[in-house]
This record gives C-alpha cells, structure tokens and sequence, in this order.
C-alpha cells in the first residue's frame, strides 16, 4: 500500500470548464438502513456529467463482525458480499475515481485479520495506486487562467481523510474538522466524513508570504474550502437509538473552475 505522503496527481485536461467532485463517504452498504435508490439515481447522474468526478473516504462497508458495535446478524449482505457489491457498482466508473482511503467500519477487519476490504475493492479495480491507508493528498490540474492564456494552467491541493470522533451537533463537527484541516499549510480544499453531516465552511488562514523571494513581505488571507460528505442512511436503526440528529440526504460535491482560481461546494 502506498505512503500517505505520496502525492496524488491528476491532470484533467486544459479545456476543461471546471471539474465536479463528489465527496462519496459513509455508505455502509450492508446497513438495512442504506437508500439504495438513492445512490443508483446519483450514479446515473454521475456517468450523464462528463465533468463530474470522485473521491471516496471510507465506510463505503457496513462490514459489522462480532467484535463491533454493528449488529452482525442484522446485515442485509455478509462483508464478502459488501465488497463484491461495490466493485460491481465502481468498475464502470472506476475512471472517474481521484483517490480512496479507509474508515472506521473497514478498520475493523484491519485490526483483527489485517485486512482492509475497501483496498480490496480498489485492487479488484487497478486502482491501488490512487489508495492510501489514512489520508490522500492531491494535486489536481485543470483548465488554465483565462486572462494569462493555456501555458498558466490551475492547479488545486486536496487533502481527503475519513475523520474521527463523534460531533453529535454540527457545530462539533465544524469545530473538529476546522482545526484538523490547519495541520498541512497550503491547502485549497480539505474532505472529511464520518460525522454524518453534509456540510461546508469556508475558514480562512493568513499566510506570510515572501514574494519570490524579492524581499517584499506581506501577511496574506487565504481561504480553505472544508467539505464533510453526505451520508447514504435514512434516519433510523442506529442513529436514532442513540438520539443523534436526521441528516440532510442531498449529496453534495464541490466545483473545481477551470478559467480561474476558484473551489465552491453545494450542499
């Protein structure tokens, strides 16, 4: 498996408008309580939109075993069947996928046969390559500057990762996703799951910078785009046994432009 600090590199091309990337977490295929209606119109949506891309971030298995909090014998597929599942579901847009890391449900079998289901899928896939076992760093090159002409083309710094802790309110969640998202300077965008909250915030970090090198020193502000993906579950089982909050069910991605230096995200 591939270090986390090996960078992953994307060019999509200089005649690009922009690029469309879906944040894809915390599906827990599997899960009684997984829509699956909904992630087979979001798929047809996917594959209609030549622009729209991936990048998964963990849990996309239930994977319950003995040994966890998931009721095992409640699951609607066996983990071998989880994975055969969603290789059979990416295989036709396995192209269209930037990067994956684990989450919480596949470290479960990690911890006790070392084995990580989703590289699994992603080996089934070719893919190992864009996998990593915490968190993935990208460079994604798209379009160019419109006013400078196509020798300045735009690029866009990524960091993915499955994320941790509980954040039963949103303001948790952006708390905790804020501060993590400060521990690599220089990034344009930052994803994240596990809270079961689709949501976006756009903090800003002042940057010292010194203007090549010229002598010329300014302090300046730089916005970070902070994404954590939709989950795939109705509002049952699990969540409301232990009283957390309904989730929002829209999945929500983020643009990339293409003809100026610019990352939004729609919720």
């Amino acid at each position: 498996m591939r270090d986390d600090r090996e960078v992953i590199r994307h060019d999509l091309g200089v005649d690009r408008p922009g690029i469309r990337i879906y944040p894809i977490a915390d599906l827990h295929i599997g899960s009684r309580d997984v829509d699956e209606q909904r992630w087979h119109r979001w798929r047809q949506k996917l594959l209609a939109d030549p622009n729209a891309y991936i990048v998964i971030a963990g849990d996309m298995m239930n994977n319950a075993i003995k040994s966890s909090v998931s009721d095992c014998y409640g699951e609607t597929m066996r983990p071998s069947e989880q994975k055969k599942w969603l290789v059979s579901q990416l295989r036709d847009i396995r192209d269209r996928i930037l990067c994956g890391v684990p989450g919480n449900h596949e470290a479960r079998s990690q911890r006790e046969v070392d084995d990580d289901p989703l590289y699994d899928v992603f080996a089934k896939l070719d893919l190992e390559d864009v996998y990593r076992p915490v968190s993935a760093f990208l460079w994604i090159k798209v379009g160019y500057n419109a006013q400078e002409g196509p020798s300045t083309r735009l690029g866009y710094r990524l960091q993915v990762t499955h994320g941790t802790g509980r954040g039963a309110l949103t303001g948790g969640a952006v708390n905790r996703t804020e501060r993590a998202l400060r521990y690599c300077e220089g990034l344009d965008v930052y994803i994240s799951a596990h809270c079961h909250k689709a949501l976006a915030t756009r903090p800003a970090v002042m940057t010292f910078d010194v203007a090549g090198g010229r002598g010329r020193c300014r302090i300046l502000d730089r916005d970070i785009l902070n994404v954590v993906a939709s989950p795939w579950q109705s509002y049952a089982g699990y969540a409301m046994a232990k009283q957390l909050s309904p989730s929002s069910m829209a999945v929500n991605h983020i643009w990339l432009d293409g003809r100026e230096k610019h990352a939004s995200a729609t919720i």
